[in-house]
């Protein structure tokens, strides 16, 4: 139970970050995997039903595709992501260690005028 949470969680990410495409299925191929499922049996691992609220309606199906990227492409695209995200890290703090600067000064300024 745990691993397929890990799986869940590994597709998830490799979706949001762009390692993996998200293809609809077609109407034929959403009936045919409602079809499956209604025998009990089992789909390909790579094809994914959308969760709703209601769980009367048919499902609705996507395809996960690999991307073409090799595995050192990969590790170069999710380093510069990483990158990308330090840069915005250090963007943020420059922004706060300004502002409180500029509080603190104000403060003074302030403190210096009421003397």
């Amino acid at each position: 139970m745990k691993q397929e949470n890990i799986k869940d969680g590994l597709l998830d990410y490799k979706l949001k970050y762009g390692l993996l495409e998200r293809r609809d299925c077609t109407p034929e191929e959403n009936q045919r995997y409602n079809n499956i499922l209604a025998q009990n049996g089992t789909i390909p691992d790579n094809i994914c039903a959308y969760v709703y609220d209601f769980s009367e309606a048919p499902l609705e199906f996507f395809e996960l595709i690999d991307t073409d990227l090799t595995e050192e492409e990969k590790k170069t695209f999710i380093a510069l992501k990483q990158l990308d995200y330090l840069n915005t890290i250090k963007n943020c703090l420059l922004y706060f260690t300004i502002s409180s600067i500029v509080v603190a000064l104000i403060v003074l300024f302030t403190y210096l005028l009421n003397l």
